[in-house]
């Protein structure tokens, strides 16, 4: 069991996954941490026994998850609110939907700000090497 300050998590809430075998849809809870970089889903936000994650950005900074609107037909929305989050350094893909397009749009936001996070972090600190080697 994992448990998270509000000050540890960038963005929670309920998402749908599809599985990666069946391609059943579950309600799953997620959590984006501000010091980690990865998107972590667990059973629910009562039980945060984790069920898996996709790494967003690799230890060598190389090679940022992508993301992809998707535009299936889903049983759980109308129009289809999903997206789908890769993981650039091994390829699993995790198919997710929210409740509505604005909720899609917050998580979407948040997963590219985590990203463009990380990646910023890693430029100033070779700017930083940089400049002690001169």
């Amino acid at each position: 069991v994992r448990t998270f300050t509000t000050l540890d998590v960038r963005l929670d809430g309920i998402l749908w996954k599809q599985g990666s075998w069946r391609k059943n849809w579950k309600e799953r809870f997620f959590v984006l941490r501000r010091d980690a970089w990865r998107l972590s889903y667990y059973e629910s936000k009562n039980s945060l026994r984790l069920l898996g994650e996709v790494v967003l950005v690799t230890e060598a900074r190389d090679k940022p998850a992508i993301l992809t609107p998707v535009t299936d037909d889903s049983p759980h929305a109308p129009g289809y609110v999903g997206f789908a989050v890769t993981c650039a350094a091994t390829g699993r893909e995790l198919r997710l939907q929210a409740s509505s397009v604005e909720e899609r749009d917050k998580w979407l936001r948040a997963i590219r700000s985590a990203i463009d996070h990380a990646l910023k972090i890693d430029h100033n600190k070779d700017i930083k090497d940089d400049q002690k080697k001169k």
